[in-house]
């Protein structure tokens, strides 16, 4: 089965979220704070931008604000959300790996109502997701694997798991910060005690659990 190469990153932490996705040919760029919120579109059909609720489409030298802009670039969101998640489940089915958190936020995506908070949970305050293709270290050929690499801050405790998905190969690290990362085999502990009742947060534990076991 021919699996669609999807490129993803999703960074959230309580004040702020990141959002990138590559698929089909189609990239959406989002930053949302609560001063900015910025979004950047570009498909075979489109180049927009939208900020402080102007769009401007750089195809046809246009610009359009408030509820109109609203309305356009949200249209165009609900047409490209139904291929992301697809390509989502279908790299799901092939990997297992967690994409519920992900799907969600799609699914949700609307410029008008940006919200971190829904995508955090008490106990963890940041999540780094990123799916996508890295060069293999040590590859005399300079191969390169698609991977998962995700960060989380539980308990003020920041880990971080490189899954590699053709291999399965784990790396596993720790920090401090959430920033100067070291490798630490022993993370399985903090992710057992990973609390939550949140289903989303709960399928990234399982995995997490199943990828660390070996380690602990």
């Amino acid at each position: 089965m021919w699996i669609k190469e999807i490129s993803v990153k999703f960074t959230c932490k309580p004040q702020s979220l990141n959002f990138y996705c590559n698929n089909r040919g189609n990239v959406i760029e989002l930053t949302a704070s609560s001063s900015c919120r910025y979004l950047r579109l570009f498909t075979k059909d489109f180049r927009l931008t939208f900020s402080n609720g102007k769009l401007f489409d750089f195809n046809n030298l246009s610009t359009k604000k408030g509820k109109d802009a609203v309305t356009e670039i949200n249209s165009i969101l609900n047409s490209l959300k139904p291929g992301i998640v697809e390509d989502l489940n279908e790299n799901s089915l092939r990997y297992e790996i967690p994409i519920s958190l992900l799907k969600n936020f799609v699914e949700n995506l609307n410029v008008e109502s940006v919200s971190p908070e829904r995508y955090l949970d008490f106990n963890i305050d940041y999540i780094d997701y990123d799916i996508g293709r890295d060069f293999l270290k040590n590859s005399p050929r300079f191969e390169s694997e698609r991977r998962l690499k995700m960060s989380l801050s539980i308990n003020n405790k920041c880990l971080r798991v490189i899954y590699w998905l053709d291999s399965s190969n784990v790396e596993t690290f720790s920090s401090e910060d959430c920033v100067n990362w070291t490798s630490n085999t022993k993370i399985y502990t903090v992710v057992s005690n990973i609390s939550t009742f949140d289903e989303r947060y709960l399928e990234i534990k399982r995995f997490l659990e199943k990828i660390t076991a070996n380690n602990s």
